[in-house]
């Protein structure tokens, strides 16, 4: 039987549980302040640390430089695995890499990331395998590289791409590393060569003694060296290497440069030979040439052509240096150039101004070079009198401020365009809308007559940015066939504005004219065009004149007439009061840039781009001018035999209906919605697209036939033209209906709209729309 434990024992035991629990309070309490610390380390380390569970990948834990470089929230780091942030091409060798885990510190090697935004950085990982609660987990360490990996990318393409040889050599036994292309190229010899055989074998042998020396003053302790060797090429020549050689810090490795002077050296050698031969023509060279010593700079030779375009004598010159002649216009140009020649052996085509004895200032093209002539450097220069040169230059610049006054003149020709298309969308919506209404309404409802007011307001509107598109030259013309006379009635109202309250327009319209066949917005450009040249030619108060007749030119008229051409042509004048031109003026009117209007009143475009569009339609032009007479302009236009095409202004008839699918892409959704409303009520089914990329979509998808596309020409993402071709490719019997308000030259050649394209111009009505969309599919079907 167990005797029982006496009090004494029992209070022994007591004091020895409470030392043993003291002591675990005191290890779990010094254990959750060691969490503690590493966990501040851990969120606090400046470097993007993170915790991933080794069998799932999952985060379990980031610190808050992960959060801040990396772009993603703590929440989403924690819903996300290590295979989110590397690029798919690098989860193989993630793989591999987590398989191959061990215990311990492990350098995980360079990685690229992605970060939320997208970017890709390189990053060197280091990281630990842990328990992380009760999980077989490993922290990683971060640290961004991206910067030093580019850094170090560019300096091995300059070194791999530099112009002279580098070379990268151990110091222990000089045997070459590294080599560029440069080295490669000038020796002949492949990499493999250079880094198998000693560096020594390269070099002629009797300079190869003064080669190791000077490799030896490195290994003593010298930052730098240079020296002058014979190099043997794979072709068995010799070539002649100047070369400038450093040690790195640990002075392991040896960062050489060398040029190849041989051809440098030959001349210099030939000039120092021939000198004396030469001088004549040293003498009799019509470019000046100097020999001044370095050392002191004095002249110590000029030539005839220095003397006579300086104005000294050559006693007055020959001893003097540069500075006591006072020949710089700015001393400064000759010490920047001494420094140069200094730094580099030779300054090429540097300009400076000089000044002749007489004070005379001239332009100078200015080229030196330091030789040795009998062991001493002499600098040799060679100077041209470029005076006349900076002349043409200057009107040279005078020419390319022109081209930039018309570079801003296209920037606002652009923005016009952007404008007009947005505008052209809302009156498309407007017109379009309105129409519907009138077609619902009947004509004795008291509703009509407003609506019909809001049509026509819509209608000349239209006309207004059509006019804005020809004016900025941004609209691809359409040639119709129409009566001259109609088309000028219809701008003489702008053109009035244009001209100004003081300036009287007279209209003189000759009725028996034939029709011509142009776009009627080049008309328009050509009006505005003679109407501001006509304004700035008038000082006060004036009058223009606008006349059309009836003309016929026989073969025999022509051959006296220079430029006449034989036909029947209606002949549209626009003549003014002002001051007129000058024979001198008018010989040039019709040039690109030519202008005779004050810097920025003028691009000199104007009568070049009236020039144009008459050469485009088969015509021709004449001018008659005299100083204080005025001027008067005469455009010939062949007479066309075809009928005026007259814009019906009626509305959607039962004629245009139809039962086909349509594919209608349009980046405005109210323009959109207005051609699927309108197309429906017109018995059509309309499959509609506010992005290529939808359309694109439908057009793969849709089981059924899609007879028609029609797609705005101006869209993101592809204009109407990529638009279509990709469709044929999908559907090569479907028929393609391109509408713009600017087109953007994307279905024109020069110009103009191809014959083969089928184009609205927006903004248009549904009349038109039905009736464009009935002419394509029933010209398909009669094919």
């Amino acid at each position: 039987m167990r005797e029982k434990p006496t009090y004494e024992e029992l209070e022994r035991k007591v004091l020895q549980l409470k030392e043993e629990a003291l002591k675990r309070m005191e290890a779990e309490k010094a254990l959750r302040e060691s969490e503690a610390r590493y966990r501040e380390l851990f969120i606090s380390n400046p470097n993007p640390m993170w915790i991933y569970d080794l069998e799932s990948l999952a985060f379990l834990d980031v610190n808050n430089a992960a959060i801040s470089h990396y772009g993603y929230s703590r929440e989403e780091f924690l819903s996300m695995s290590l295979k989110d942030i590397r690029p798919l091409e690098d989860l193989p060798r993630l793989i591999n890499n987590v398989n191959a885990v061990g215990d311990g510190l492990d350098n995980a090697g360079t990685w690229r990331h992605i970060k939320k935004d997208g970017g890709i950085i390189d990053v060197e990982i280091t990281s630990h395998v842990l328990q992380f609660h009760q999980r077989r987990a490993e922290l990683v360490l971060a640290c961004d590289i991206t910067a030093r990996k580019r850094a170090e990318d560019a300096m091995n393409a300059f070194f791999d791409q530099s112009l002279v040889m580098l070379y990268i050599a151990d110091m222990e036994n000089f045997k070459i590393v590294r080599a560029n292309e440069e080295v490669i190229r000038i020796t002949g010899r492949t990499k493999e060569e250079i880094f198998a055989t000693p560096f020594i074998e390269f070099i002629h042998p009797e300079d190869r003694e003064s080669t190791m020396e000077a490799m030896a003053q490195l290994v003593a302790g010298e930052p730098m060296v240079g020296f002058q060797n014979r190099h043997l090429t794979a072709d068995g020549k010799i070539r002649l290497f100047e070369w400038n050689a450093v040690s790195d810090i640990e002075r392991k490795l040896v960062y050489a440069m060398a040029q190849d002077v041989t051809e440098r050296k030959r001349i210099e050698k030939k000039m120092r030979l021939s000198l004396e031969k030469y001088e004549k023509a040293f003498q009799a060279a019509p470019i000046w040439v100097v020999l001044s010593a370095v050392e002191n700079g004095q002249y110590m030779e000029v030539n005839e052509s220095f003397l006579n375009t300086m104005g000294y004598k050559r006693e007055e010159a020959i001893g003097k240096t540069s500075l006591e002649l006072n020949t710089w216009v700015d001393s400064k140009d000759r010490d920047r150039i001494i420094r140069q020649v200094e730094e580099s052996g030779g300054v090429r085509n540097f300009e400076v101004q000089r000044r002749t004895k007489s004070g005379k200032i001239i332009d100078t093209l200015f080229s030196t070079e330091i030789l040795h002539l009998e062991d001493k450097p002499v600098m040799i220069s060679v100077t041209q009198e470029i005076t006349e040169k900076k002349k043409a230059e200057a009107e040279k610049e005078k020419l390319q401020a022109q081209l930039r006054q018309a570079q801003k003149m296209e920037s606002v020709g652009r923005l016009a365009g952007g404008v007009a298309h947005d505008f052209n969308n809302m009156l498309g919506v407007i017109l379009g809308r309105t129409e519907l209404l009138l077609q619902e309404m009947k004509k004795e409802d008291p509703r009509y007559a407003d609506l019909r007011e809001i049509y026509t307001a819509g209608r000349r509107s239209a006309d207004l940015t059509r006019q804005l598109l020809a004016f900025a030259r941004k609209q691809a013309i359409s040639p119709k066939v129409l009566d001259l006379n109609d088309t000028i009635e219809g701008m003489l109202k702008m053109l009035r504005r244009l001209i100004g309250e003081d300036i009287d327009l007279v209209w003189k319209p000759n009725t028996s004219v034939g029709p011509v066949k142009m776009d009627p917005a080049q008309v328009d450009q050509i009006l505005a065009n003679f109407s501001v040249n006509a304004r700035d030619a008038i000082s006060g108060t004036g009058k223009v004149t606008i006349e059309t007749d009836a003309v016929v030119f026989d073969q025999a008229y022509c051959e006296t007439h220079e430029g006449f051409q034989p036909g029947h042509f209606v002949m549209l004048a626009f003549s003014d009061d002002g001051y007129g031109m000058d024979k001198e003026i008018l010989n040039n009117i019709f040039e690109p840039f030519f202008t005779t209007k004050k810097d920025g009143k003028g691009t000199g475009l104007g009568l070049a781009t009236i020039y144009g569009i008459v050469k485009q339609n088969n015509g021709f032009i004449n001018v008659y001018s005299e100083v204080g007479q005025g001027t008067t302009f005469k455009i010939y236009l062949p007479v066309s035999g075809e009928k005026v095409e007259v814009e019906s202004e009626s509305f959607a008839s039962a004629s245009a209906k139809g039962s086909e699918t349509v594919l209608l892409a349009e980046d405005e959704d109210a323009v959109l919605r207005l051609g699927k409303t309108a197309l429906e009520q017109f018995g059509y089914k309309v499959l509609t697209a506010n992005t290529p990329g939808k359309a694109l979509e439908i057009a793969e998808k849709y089981e059924g036939p899609i007879q028609l596309l029609i797609t705005d020409v101006v869209m993101p993402e592809m204009n109407g033209k990529e638009l279509k071709e990709r469709i044929k490719k999908l559907r090569p019997h479907i028929k393609v209906l391109f509408m713009s308000g600017y087109t953007g030259n994307v279905i024109v050649h020069r110009g103009i709209i191809e014959n083969n394209v089928h184009f609205l111009q927006k903004p248009f009505s549904i009349h038109s729309l039905t009736s464009k969309v009935r002419e394509v599919l029933e010209r398909t079907n009669k094919r």
